[in-house]
């Protein structure tokens, strides 16, 4: 976990980021008992912290806040996570991962307006319904060449890890920018030059000869096997976002 002074890479937006040293250290310092702390079904909120009061013939006794007690079923109970975990970046490293936990996470979060949270190898957002200052060059710079383990939770740190698996994975580098004398790049290129839909050729600012782009034609532009013009169509009725999918 980065500390203070090595999220100042992402200027003003560092507190919309990541907590800070002082509120993790008191997360870790807060008493917490583990047997009595859970999260109790409740119709109105869906979900309420509690201490387990007792558990008797399959029923559990837990008291809310304001002294007030409810009865429920065991199935209807969860243990909470130590504090420690509050507003945790990646929720797949929580304790007692579970509905209840979940909520209340991303609620944490939200409320200290980090929108971006991590779960396993997912990115949870959570709109804002507001301008946050977490997209401008600084954020962008400080995201860049990192580790998704070295940042905080954003769509920039996605981006960037994409781009940089992109470069360092031979096969797929290769393919976009180069190939072999008997190999050639995406299908979908080839697809497209041949003219099947003219509509797209002015569309993409395309041409429908292979050659004029060179990081499509180091090696063969067809193959003896494959029908480009009977692979677009396959191509073309598989998805309905056709344009936005073929400008990329």
């Amino acid at each position: 976990m980065s500390t203070d002074a090595e999220m100042q890479c992402f200027g003003p937006a560092a507190l919309y980021l990541r907590k800070s040293e002082r509120e993790r250290i008191e997360a870790q310092n807060s008493p917490f008992d583990a047997k009595s702390s859970y999260f109790v079904t409740e119709p109105a909120e869906m979900y309420l912290k509690g201490k387990l009061i007792k558990k008797e013939s399959g029923k559990a006794t837990v008291e809310i806040q304001g002294g007030k007690t409810l009865t429920v079923k065991d199935d209807d109970i969860f243990p909470m996570n130590p504090p420690k975990y509050d507003k945790i970046e990646d929720m797949a490293m929580m304790t007692h991962l579970s509905e209840p936990s979940v909520l209340y996470n991303l609620k944490e979060r939200y409320a200290a307006w980090m929108i971006y949270t991590y779960s396993g190898l997912f990115c949870v957002t959570v709109n804002p319904y507001k301008w946050l200052p977490v997209y401008d060059a600084v954020v962008v710079a400080g995201y860049r060449g990192k580790k998704r383990i070295e940042a905080p939770p954003h769509i920039f740190s996605i981006s960037d890890n994409a781009y940089q698996a992109l470069l360092q994975d031979l096969l797929e580098k290769s393919r976009v920018t180069f190939q072999l004398s008997a190999e050639r790049s995406y299908h979908i290129f080839y697809q497209l030059a041949t003219g099947h839909k003219p509509e797209l050729i002015d569309a993409l600012l395309i041409t429908t000869n292979p050659y004029d782009f060179p990081m499509i034609s180091n090696g063969e532009i067809t193959v003896k096997s494959i029908d480009d013009i009977e692979e677009f169509i396959a191509t073309d009725v598989s998805t309905n976002a056709k344009y936005k999918t073929f400008t990329l």
